[in-house]
């Protein structure tokens, strides 16, 4: 029998014998079908979900004991390094107070005078080979990055804007400064003014306040 044949009175009457209840059925069936499958797909994102979890967990937690070991592994290197320096610097120690001794039991002031010079050689020594270096001052221009400006003094005593004296020493750690040195500043006799202008100079910081250096 061909599609387009029409169709028997017994066929259609099989058609018509489909209930609404039948057809309430079939559908519910379809629709627990596809909840069955959604369910299965909840559960297989609820497992990638616990996967990825555990696994966030897990190198959340070598990463904070990675950072624990590195934080240790540095205090170790600190104290070891620490520890060098200490070693080193010692026998200077022992030195000022064989010094410091012979001068209270001889009364020797040129004695104790040469050990000290002989100690502060010993503890220059000690700190080059940590990388700490003086910073040299007298006879150089200022610089106002190695120097700090105590005092200017005005007249002779060298170019305008040499360091004269240095009051106190400054170092260097490598290429860090540890601290400026504390100088005297030559600045020359200002010219006098003429037409009412002011002569222009260079300045320096000492003590909070700006001198002309120039």
């Amino acid at each position: 029998m061909g599609a387009d044949e029409p169709k028997g009175p017994e066929e259609a009457a099989g058609e018509a014998e489909v209930t609404p209840s039948e057809r309430a059925a079939e559908a519910q069936g379809t629709d627990l079908t596809d909840l069955e499958k959604d369910v299965a797909e909840l559960r297989e994102i609820a497992k990638e979900r616990d996967h990825f979890l555990e696994r966030l967990q897990r190198v959340t937690a070598e990463l904070e004991n990675y950072r624990k070991r590195v934080q240790r592994e540095r205090e170790q290197w600190r104290r070891f390094a620490l520890e060098g320096f200490l070693r080193d610097l010692l026998p200077t120690v022992d030195n000022l107070e064989r010094a410091i001794r012979s001068a209270r039991e001889s009364g020797d002031l040129e004695g104790l005078l040469t050990g000290l010079e002989l100690i502060d050689r010993m503890l220059q020594e000690t700190l080059g080979r940590y990388g700490v270096k003086p910073i040299e001052a007298v006879g150089r221009p200022f610089d106002p990055f190695d120097h700090e400006a105590v005092e200017v003094v005005a007249g002779e005593g060298g170019p305008p804007g040499t360091v004269l004296a240095e009051l106190q020493r400054g170092y260097r750690f490598y290429e860090h400064l540890l601290r400026p040195a504390r100088v005297r500043v030559a600045q020359p006799r200002q010219p006098e003014s003429r037409g009412g202008e002011e002569a222009e100079g260079g300045t320096a910081r000492a003590g909070g306040k700006e001198l002309d250096i120039s």
